[in-house]
């Protein structure tokens, strides 16, 4: 007997999205006045709540998300999908749990009707049905249940009637699921005995995982994630790619006839320097692969505009090199033709994974800027980049409705965890959805991040910031702390540090900054440190 996850569903559903009511003011997102006493200390994290992976549903009537919890005696996080009900593009009532409490959950996506939501539960309990649900929603109650052959997060067609997924293929009995690829297949050293040997041959860099002592096999020994295509109804599962290397990121041509993915042929080549995939196509019922991309460098994140004709990705010539959003004519087998437009070309920043607006007259994308990430849009003629989210804040998990009119996402800053979001399309009419957080920060100090600029000995323009300590009395002296960021790329910003405040409530200055090689102050800024990390 399957065991399956108890759902909340509203009642009544909610009709198609009405019009937007009168304009409110840009809400903000702190926690509310109270009488504060205290700073952060490191046992507030218990209380903390996490909330992302936003998805609202296509007609704007349900948002979901996800809630992540500390379970302190246990050691872990728990984290389950939440709902929220909208009326005009505005919350109505209360958050309420969507799936089973005892169970983890997470990724939820919507079917094109609005109907199901499905969502990525282990159940680990020997349950064959895997670790893909589903749930309806246009009724109360139920249970949530699996859908035969589909074994990985959905992706519809545009019209509902298929699921497209990738995972590995599944290994039949006759394969090795012990000790494969302790020893490498191209190592000269070989034992007698495979079954008894219990050391390895080791012929690559990548024997081990940062952080872990655990060696790992050889490449070859791991499934190769491939392309299936089921009936939304259930079926049997067509393996639709049997390529040598991952297969990411499907997405269906508009009539529902083709899957566009991506894929590095040279993966594994440990020698390689630079990014090289490129984007592919497979009709839905027939025919093999075929690559579509032939510039050099790197393709990703493909998205087919609503019409079907355009296709929008990002691009980038190699390492080091800017990324931009390009859009190429799609022909009617699917494949590419012209001369692929760069919309960004003059665009200084890094442009996130594009998604086009129902019109198809514009591309969105997340983008870091400066000590924020927000919502930017670029036009399909690439004229005009407009920024829809503002403030000093990051925006994160952004979903549009299918008409366009209402969006969900997350909002962070330094005084305050994410929360869920709702906005207008134009980004106008800004509304908090959830307070998960709001009652434990509410007794508590929180010292803002003060924003800081100064130029170094050439010039270049660096940003920061202070926190002062809690307490902070003008002209005591108190230690400081320098906080500095890995990678070299990446970046600090308006979002919500804890340890940060912990520090400030022990009664520390608290400094960090975006030296160069840092992210969101344009390319040349973050590749200037090429050859000389730590020098300039």
């Amino acid at each position: 007997m399957h065991h399956r996850p108890v759902v909340r569903t509203p009642l009544p559903r909610l009709a198609a999205l009405g019009a937007i009511g009168c304009a409110v003011g840009l809400l903000g997102i702190g926690a509310p006045a109270a009488a504060q006493t205290r700073g952060l200390l490191p046992a507030d994290y218990y209380a903390e709540v996490g909330v992302g992976e936003v998805a609202i549903s296509p007609d704007g009537g349900l948002v979901a998300f996800t809630v992540t919890t500390v379970v302190e005696h246990e050691n872990r996080r728990h984290r389950e999908i939440w709902m929220q009900q909208l009326r005009g593009g505005r919350p109505e009532g209360e958050p309420f749990r969507f799936t089973d409490p005892t169970r983890e959950a997470s990724g939820p996506r919507w079917s094109p009707d609005g109907r199901v939501l499905s969502f990525q539960s282990p159940r680990g309990d020997g349950d064959a049905a895997g670790d893909t649900w589903f749930a309806r929603v246009a009724f109360p109650g139920g249970e949530a249940y699996p859908i035969e052959d589909v074994r990985g997060a959905p992706v519809w067609s545009p019209d509902g009637a298929w699921i497209a997924y990738t995972a590995p293929p599944e290994a039949g009995d006759d394969e090795p699921r012990d000790r494969a690829g302790w020893v490498a297949p191209d190592a000269i050293s070989r034992t007698l005995d495979p079954n008894r040997f219990d050391g390895r041959v080791i012929t690559t860099t990548r024997y081990k995982r940062d952080g872990t002592l655990a060696l790992l096999p050889h490449p070859s020994a791991r499934p190769r994630p491939q392309l299936f295509v089921v009936p939304a109804a259930g079926g049997e599962a067509m393996q639709r790619t049997d390529l040598r290397f991952d297969v990411r990121e499907p997405v269906w041509s508009a009539d529902g006839e083709r899957i566009y993915f991506t894929g590095d042929e040279g993966q594994d080549d440990e020698t390689a320097t630079d990014p090289a995939s490129d984007i592919y196509v497979v009709g839905r019922d027939a025919g093999e692969p075929r690559k579509v991309t032939t510039d050099a460098g790197s393709e990703t994140a493909p998205a087919v505009s609503p019409d079907g004709r355009r296709l929008a990705f990002l691009h980038s010539r190699g390492r080091g090199e800017p990324t931009d959003i390009r859009v190429v004519d799609v022909a009617a087998d699917g494949t590419l033709r012209g001369i692929p437009r760069n919309l960004t070309r003059d665009w200084d920043m890094r442009p996130g994974a594009p998604a086009w607006t129902p019109r198809g007259d514009a591309v969105r994308f997340l983008a870091g800027i400066r000590g924020n990430r927000h919502l930017f849009e670029v036009t399909e003629t690439g004229d005009l980049i407009r920024q829809v989210t503002s403030g000093d804040r990051q925006v994160g998990s952004v979903s549009a409705t299918r008409d366009g009119v209402v969006i969900a996402y997350t909002v962070t800053s330094p005084t305050a965890p994410a929360e869920v979001f709702v906005n207008t399309g134009d980004g106008s009419r800004q509304r908090r959805v959830t307070s998960f957080n709001d009652a434990w920060l509410a007794p508590l100090s929180l010292q803002p991040a003060e924003p800081l600029r100064w130029r170094a000995d050439d010039g270049t323009e660096i940003e920061g910031w202070i926190i002062e300590p809690v307490g902070y009395e003008p002209g005591r002296p108190h230690p400081m702390v320098l906080k500095i960021h890995g990678g070299p790329h990446g970046a600090y910003g308006n979002n919500f540090f804890r340890t940060f405040h912990i520090l400030s409530n022990a009664g520390f200055f608290v400094l960090y900054a975006n030296p160069r090689g840092s992210t969101g102050y344009g390319h040349d800024f973050t590749y200037s440190i090429t050859g000389g990390w730590g020098e300039i």
